[in-house]
Formats: structure tokens, sequence, C-alpha cells
């Protein structure tokens, strides 16, 4: 078969199985803008599934799959971004200046309080940095049930601690 009809044939299959792919990016892609990436990604499965397929080992929708999930998995892996989502309530915490006018917290650590040990502070910044636990385990020499502990500890303290300021707010 020549290089022109293998071109054509394989762009027959990626119409009829774009759907699949759309439908894989959509459960993976977590904001709108993540979609066109993922479906883009996902279309580089769909190819690989198409030019590796055998058809004795199994459906090619189910083999199609596999491949478009695994390119989008590693797309979002070496991706990731290294930011955290704050809750919308932090989000639109204001401070009062001097000058009496209101900025918005614009600062991650602003709302993390002092309390918190060095190694709490340590995990907490692995965590907003995207690192699994179990990488954090292996940076802190430490069992990652530790590390997991560590932060179900920090997120409560956090937790404590904003809802005392707001407790203090309401007051005044």
């Amino acid at each position: 078969m020549n290089n022109s009809n293998t071109e054509s044939l394989e762009g027959q299959l990626v119409d009829q199985h774009y759907g699949l792919v759309v439908s894989q990016a959509i459960r993976f892609s977590s904001q709108k803008s993540d979609l066109e990436d993922c479906i883009q990604v996902g279309l580089i499965g769909l190819l690989k599934a198409i030019r590796n397929y055998d058809p004795d080992q199994s459906k090619f929708s189910t083999f199609a799959t596999v491949c478009i999930k695994n390119e989008i998995f590693r797309h979002i892996r070496k991706n990731k971004q290294k930011t955290i989502e704050l809750p919308h309530s932090v989000e639109t915490k204001s401070v009062l200046r001097s000058d009496n006018s209101y900025s918005p917290k614009d600062s991650f650590w602003e709302i993390v309080p002092e309390c918190l040990t060095d190694k709490e502070k340590l995990v907490l910044k692995m965590k907003v940095e995207n690192y699994t636990h179990r990488e954090i385990a292996h940076r802190l020499s430490c069992p990652k049930n530790q590390v997991k502990h560590i932060i179900r500890k920090v997120i409560n303290t956090i937790r404590r601690y904003n809802k005392h300021e707001e407790e203090e707010d309401t007051s005044l």
C-alpha cells in the first residue's frame, strides 16, 4: 500500500473516531482552555492506536481508548501547573489599608498561619507545587502516611485559623 493510501485511511479512521477523542478529552480536562489541548493530544493517541493496532488482540475502540487516555495522562502529568486554586472565600478576602482602601490578598502565603512548623510549611509548599505524597515523603525521608497526616493537620489548622479570623471580623 502506498503512502497516500495509508494517509487517506488514517484520515478516515481519525474522522470516524474523533468523537471518542473528544469524549475522553472532556473527561480529563479540568478547564475549558485545557479541552483543546486534550483533544489535540488525544488525536496523537488515536494516531498511535491506528498505527499500532493488532486486530487479534482487542476491539479497535477499546485499544484506541486506552491509547488516547494514556496520551492525555502523559500530557497532564508533563504540564501540571505549579499553582493551587484557592477557595472562593479566600480569593475574595480583602485587607484594609491605612488609607481605608481595600485590595484583594494576592498571596496564598498570607492566609497561612504563623503557627505552622517549618516542616508543615515545607510540606504545604511542596503540595502547592504539586509534588506527590511519595515525592514529599522521599524528600523528607519519612513514610507516605506521615505526609498525609501532616497535610490533614495543616488543612485543619488553616480552617481553624480562617474561622477564627472570620469570627473576629464579624464581631467588629
